[in-house]
């Protein structure tokens, strides 16, 4: 709340005017405070979740890595006993391919959402909309 005091019946229009833009002046101050101390957050917020996002996600494709190395070299000795060693080899590889290829978009699809340039708009279009006009 701004500390205002009430004008009193002896008070010049230039004192009520001066007392007037102060206050106006302390109201634009307070509020430009307020949108910069919201942006920060909303972009704390985000940094957290998707800092979080990225660290589940490497985790995630180290453990998925290691178990699928074993699995490609227990399939590719399955395959071996009936195909050779070459068309086995083959059809591993493309599973890995294709086992990278699911990874990868289940990835970009946990790190989608707000963007923190879309944050910094709304500052700037809050910024621009308090900004004063013909003064």
């Amino acid at each position: 709340m701004l500390d205002h005091k009430a004008p009193t019946a002896d008070a010049s229009v230039s004192t009520i005017l001066a007392d007037l833009v102060d206050s106006s002046q302390t109201f634009v101050r307070k509020e430009v405070e307020l949108h910069k101390a919201e942006a920060l957050d909303k972009v704390q917020t985000i940094a957290k979740e998707k800092g979080r996002g990225v660290g589940l996600l490497l985790g995630g494709g180290i453990f998925a890595l290691l178990g699928l190395a074993f699995l490609g070299i227990t399939l590719f000795f399955i395959l071996q006993s009936w195909l050779s060693p070459w068309l086995s080899a083959l059809i591993v590889t493309l599973l890995y391919f294709l086992v990278g290829g699911i990874l990868a978009y289940m990835g970009k699809m946990a790190l989608a959402g707000p963007k923190v340039e879309q944050v910094a708009n709304d500052a700037e279009r809050v910024a621009t909309s308090i900004e004063p006009q013909g003064v």
